[in-house]
This record gives C-alpha cells, structure tokens and sequence, in this order.
C-alpha cells in the first residue's frame, strides 16, 4: 500500500493513509496474530504498540501522511458505535445503519474466524467476537464518513475484504466515490511483485472474470507467463505460502497408495472437499454490500450428499476406490487452532472403515499433490483444486458451479444431477488420457483468474518473497496505477489488451512448445524431487507389466527415459533410476515427451 500511495503522489494527488492506535475491539491485526476475544488486555496493548510502530517506521520511511482514525471518534461516535452491545442478539445479522448491513458485515469475520456455516445459534465467545467487530465496523464507517466529509477524497483504497475494510468500502460508496480492493495474489505463496486492483468485492470481480473468459480464451501466453504459471505449481507442490494448507510432496517410491492401503490394480478418484464457512463469508459478503446473491449450480443439495452418493457407488464397484480429501484447513493448523464445525459433520457421518473409500483427514500428513499424482479422475466441490488439478492434466469433474469462475467446457466438467454426476465418474475413467489443449486452457484460465486482475511492480520489489519494504523507485505502472484508482480504468481490460496485442502469427504455437517444456519439468521433479528450470529432453516407452521389470537404461546428462507401463513408470536419469507409481505422469508423457525408437526400446530391455 505504501508503494501505491507513493506512486499516486509521484502523479500530482495526496495520499493519506488511516491508521488507529487503541481505538477499536477487534481488528484484522489481532485475528492474524490469534489474539483471543476474551483475554490478557496487555496481550492486546502489545499488539496495538507493535502495530503503530511498524505503522510510523514504513510512512516515515516513505514521508506518506496518515489521520488517526481514533482521533476522529467523537463522544458521540463512540457512544453511537456501543449500540453493537445493546441490540438482542437475534438482531445482530440484520442490524443496519444508514441502509448499510453492518451485522452481516462483522459476521464475515466471525464465520471465518471460529469457521462456522451457522450463525443461528452462537456460542457465548461467538457473540462477543460477533458485537466486537460490529463495534468496530460502526466505528470504522462513521470516521471514514467523517473524513470523507472533511477532505476533497476523490478515492478510497482498502486492503483486501475484511469486515473493517467492508465498512469504509460503504462509506465511500455512500458518496458517490470509487474505491478499490487491494491485495496480493496468492500466486507462488504469494506474489509480492504484484499487486490486485480490483474494482469490487472478490467474489463480484471473480464471476466478472468468468464473464470474460470468452475474450481470453483464444489468447496465448508469452513464454515468462507460461513458466510463471508453471512456478506456481512448483513452490504449491513444496507446501508453501500462506494460501496453501497441504503438506508438500514425497517423493518416496513407496507411494501414497501403499501407505494408504490402496490397491494399484484398481482405478483411483481423488474427491477434494472446500471449507464450507468461507462459502458462508462468500455469501454474507455479498448481502453486506447489497448485492445480489448470484445462484449457484449444485449437483447435490451440499457436500455431505454429494460424499454419501461416492462412497455408496465406490463401495458397490470392483475396479476402482474412492479417496477423500478433507479440505485442510478444517481442522487445527498453522494459521489458525480452530476445527470447523463443517468438520465435526463429516467425521460423525464419515469416520467408519470403508471396503473401497479412504478419508484422508486434516491432520493426516498426506500431501494433495502425491493424491493427485495417482488419481485417475479428479472431482472437486468448487475447490481451487481443480484448477491445480487441469494444469497438471488430471481430468476433473465438479458437483458445483459458479462459486468461483471455472467454466466447465474447457477444462474440467460439471453435470447438474446426482445420477449425472454418478455417470459422468465412470465414464472418464473409461478415457483417462489426457489433452494438451485442456492443460494450455487451464494454464490460460488461471492467468486469467490468478493474474488478470494485477500490475506488476517487479520494478520496484526485488522478488515474491520479498517481506521489507524496498528502496522506492517510480513504478513504471505509475500511469496505469492513478487510472485505475482515480479513472475507475479496469485492470482486467488492461490486461487483456495488452495480452492481445502481444499475439503474433506463431503465438500458439510457441506457447505449446514452452507448456510442454514445462510438463517435462513436472515429470523430471516427480520421479526425482529435482526442481529444474530446464529439465532434460525426455524418451518414452510403453511397456506391458512384464517388460517394465527388465527395464534398464543409462541416460546421458541432458536427456532421460521414462519407461510407463499402466501408471507404473520407470525413470532413468544421469545414472541414476527412479521407480514410482505415477498416472500422472503416464498421462503427461504423450503430450511432453519423445517417442523411443525401436533400437532404443531394444537397449532399455536387454
């Protein structure tokens, strides 16, 4: 934010920053370091000190102006902002002021904090937490309104889509103003050389991207972006970033099929669930900023149906099994010590022994990325997955639409009743190959989605994990930065623009000959846990289940052997061989690699 208000400035406005030292209950700062709602105040106190100090050392840095917000919450103010503790409590979710749904709002947090679906009943905790943040959004939309009374504001800026943030984002739109959502992608962990620009709410602006996907579609990828893409996948398969709840790869030759129990004759479907509270937040965001709920398309009536009608089928077949991935993040983890209460539901329908179903729980230290390794069809809910899931070839199948953006022609499927989508499930698995244009539309959608709405300030901070604040420097998107925020210029057709006219007659063309370099990267790290950023040349054979036992083979430097036989594979590699139960990379091999020829199929089995 600093960058930005810094880069406004170099453009002729006045950025002021608002910041509070003591002056509200509940804050973003305090949920991100865990700080319970009932407790220690010194707890509390040393938050806020720590908060205001990082606060005056990177404005002073940058010699950026800031209005304390507590200095703008008169008696009145205040005393109006303490209705949050005299309203009943059947009242909380419709409370209102000024027509802006300020319950609803400060419910965003709470569902996503205690992850809850349900807000009918709350706890004692729940509803303290739930009048806390009231409190503090009252607070923040009447000192927001004061300001915006105060100064010629022609723009306001919030970071990300908080129930605070919320809050001033109505006051501003109560006059008439524009006022952008900023955050960080959660590209590669996350991407502190880009910034988001959004000219909504998250969800708004991710079904305005869906809109347009029809105008992204036949557009190819530079080169970098291709690798980008792929460089994703890389740093999720580590288990890192703050957006990824999976442990990271192992690349053990036992495989996860044995340590799940799982019969390498049958096939595999991999089920990844999403967290169900932030499907609630999704929602309730949208009615505190009165919009419209857009409708969504399920399959099942809810996620514990949807697991009921699999394992019936699963339990009733003989060649293939059913493995379940509980979203991680319900239960207790690093980010947070809490169990959903979408959690506790499942595991009092779910936790028996199953004959062909295995539930991989939140606790339990699977990766994703080894499930998704051996699944011969992937399914999802409305779980980012299966974007993840597309880019690496895995055919997938939903039960939900339109949560997020996915468009289902392209990349992945969706049926619309329980009996289709039972159907639908045996009969990919009848044609588990895969397609290049499904992966180029998958790496193209997630450009889309993951990178359309950002402006690169690649110029100015060194790397993506970069944490300090740089040495500042006029961004080149300076221009780009004040039409968006003060023009109400939408980065997405920027973008778009600028992608088309990047299109040259062999744009497609180059773009396949990168993605498949990128698969052989995949593969290579597969089978040796080597992450290269130009792997080697690759030579595929089809073997039959006897032949692949023989299989021996010494590789040169640059080039490899990858021997498949079913989703077995062999992989030979600087003198070195490496075994490894991966469809995954069965399926790939085709579109990536070299075909052996008949004398060095001949030497791989003497």
């Amino acid at each position: 934010m600093c960058i930005i208000a810094r880069a406004m400035r170099d453009r002729g406005h006045e950025p002021v920053f608002m910041r509070c030292f003591e002056g509200f209950s509940r804050c973003s700062v305090m949920d991100m370091h865990g700080h319970k709602h009932v407790g220690d105040a010194t707890v509390k106190k040393q938050g806020c000190y720590q908060c205001v100090h990082q606060s005056l050392q990177l404005l002073g840095r940058y010699g950026l102006e800031a209005i304390d917000l507590k200095a703008l919450l008169s008696p009145e103010v205040v005393l109006a902002a303490k209705s949050a503790w005299t309203i009943p409590s059947e009242t909380l979710m419709s409370f209102e002021k000024d027509g802006v749904a300020l319950g609803k709002m400060a419910a965003v947090n709470v569902a996503l904090h205690f992850k809850l679906s349900d807000l009918n009943c709350p706890s004692a905790e729940v509803e303290l937490a739930w009048r806390q943040n009231l409190e503090s959004c009252l607070k923040t939309y009447f000192a927001v309104s004061t300001v915006l009374k105060r100064l010629d504001v022609r723009a306001l800026v919030h970071f990300n889509d908080y129930s605070m943030p919320l809050a001033a984002r109505m006051a501003a739109k109560k006059r008439g103003l524009n006022a952008i959502s900023l955050t960080q992608p959660g590209h590669k962990g996350v991407d502190r050389t880009r910034v988001m620009l959004q000219p909504d709410i998250w969800g708004i602006t991710k079904l305005f991207q869906r809109d347009h996907w029809p105008q992204w579609r036949d557009l190819a990828l530079p080169t970098e972006r291709v690798k980008e893409i792929a460089d994703d996948l890389f740093v999720r398969m580590r288990g890192k970033g703050a957006h990824n709840y999976s442990p990271g790869k192992i690349h053990d030759e036992s495989g996860v099929k044995d340590r799940l129990g799982l019969s390498k004759g049958k096939k595999t479907v991999v089920a990844f669930t999403s967290s169900l509270d932030e499907f609630t937040a999704y929602r309730m965001t949208y009615e505190a900023v009165g919009v419209p709920v857009p409708p969504v398309r399920m399959a099942f009536h809810d996620q514990i149906e949807w697991l009921t009608r699999l394992v019936l089928h699963f339990e009733g077949r003989e060649d293939a099994e059913l493995v379940v991935r509980i979203h991680p993040r319900e239960g207790a983890n690093r980010r947070d010590g809490v169990n959903s209460h979408h959690l506790g539901l499942l595991r009092e329908r779910f936790s028996r022994k199953y004959r062909n179903c295995r539930f991989v729980w939140p606790e339990t230290p699977v990766s994703s990325y080894d499930l998704m390794e051996i699944a011969d069809l992937g399914l999802v809910s409305w779980s980012s997955t299966a974007l993840e899931m597309a880019r690496f070839g895995v055919p997938v199948l939903s039960s939900t639409l339109d949560v997020v953006s996915y468009t289902s022609e392209d990349f992945l499927e969706f049926v619309d009743t329980p009996e289709g989508h039972i159907e639908r499930i045996s009969e990919r698995l009848s044609r588990p190959t895969a397609s290049l244009d499904a992966v180029i539309g998958a790496f193209r959608c997630y450009n889309l989605l993951g990178l359309g709405t950002t402006i690169s300030l690649a110029d100015v901070v060194p790397h993506s994990d970069y944490y300090e604040l740089p040495d500042y420097r006029t961004p080149g998107e300076a221009t780009t930065i004040e039409a968006i925020i003060m023009k109400g210029a939408n980065v997405l057709d920027i973008n778009r623009e600028r992608l088309k006219a990047a299109q040259e007659p062999g744009s497609a063309r180059e773009e396949a000959v990168v993605l498949r370099t990128q698969l052989r990267r995949v593969i290579h790290y597969f089978h040796t846990g080597e992450e290269r950023s130009q792997p080697p040349t690759i030579q595929t054979a089809l073997l039959g289940p006897g032949e692949i036992e023989k299989a021996s083979f010494a590789s040169a430097l640059d080039s490899a052997v990858l021997a498949v036989a079913g989703g077995r594979t062999r992989y030979f590699f600087d003198g070195r061989e490496y075994a490894r139960f991966s469809p995954l990379c069965a399926r790939l091999a085709p579109l990536c690699t070299e075909v052996l020829t008949a004398d060095v199929k001949m030497d791989l089995l003497a």
